[in-house]
């Protein structure tokens, strides 16, 4: 699968409503390929993206159910609870997985080598806190959520990655218009009483860490 990101046409605000004007004409891609180890609980994810000279913008609107945040720490494991995901990988380089849940948590790694050893992978960088701060981060839901909401319920995550975070780690140069990169995204929660994993490329196993699974990311 491939998703056309494009250049914002303004200033962009992660905190803005899914239909804002600055997201409104911002093409939506849909998070539905659940595997096969999720229970039937499949919250509709989806996910916009632009950039600017700056970086990665992205913002993400979930209907849920089943609410679950209590990982509020840099580099927690935010995968147990209410998560989006999005990883990205640049040409001739590893990839970074931003994981975050629809509270106060977020990690990034950057893995440049996925296979799997005691303690993570073979080849990976626990970015630490200077570099986390240089994230943005907005979740229109508390910072924790516990007990889990049962109910339905609606949020966004948005988010920015600055390029400058990136080049910390990589020698990629900056993306433009005919410019390739690979990605994927996810929706999922492990530790919730309905856990799932969604995929917006498919995955063939329940490991979202498989660049070979990723889709394409063309920038226009």
């Amino acid at each position: 699968m491939k998703y056309q990101i494009k250049p914002a046409a303004g200033a962009v605000d992660i905190t803005a409503d899914w239909n804002s004007a600055c997201w409104k004409d911002v093409e939506a891609l849909k998070i539905v390929n659940a595997r096969i180890e999720s229970s039937n609980h499949r919250p509709e994810t989806e996910l916009k993206l632009q950039y600017t000279d700056k970086g990665i913008y992205g913002l993400f609107q979930v209907n849920d159910q089943y609410v679950r945040c209590v990982h509020n720490n840099f580099q927690d494991s935010v995968c147990r609870d209410s998560c989006v995901e999005f990883f990205f990988e640049l040409p001739g380089a590893g990839y970074f997985n931003l994981e975050m849940n629809a509270g106060k948590g977020m990690l990034l790694y950057y893995v440049r080598d996925n296979s799997r050893v005691a303690g993570g992978f073979k080849d990976f960088v626990i970015l630490p806190e200077e570099d986390m701060l240089m994230l943005e981060k907005f979740h229109t839901l508390p910072d924790t959520i516990e007990p889990e909401i049962t109910e339905k319920v609606t949020y966004r995550v948005g988010f920015f990655v600055p390029y400058a975070l990136i080049q910390k780690y990589t020698s990629c140069a900056l993306p433009q218009p005919g410019t390739f990169w690979r990605m994927n995204a996810y929706k999922c929660g492990d530790a919730t009483s309905h856990p799932h994993w969604i995929s917006w490329n498919p995955v063939r196993e329940l490991n979202f860490h498989k660049p070979e699974d990723f889709g394409v990311l063309e920038f226009c």
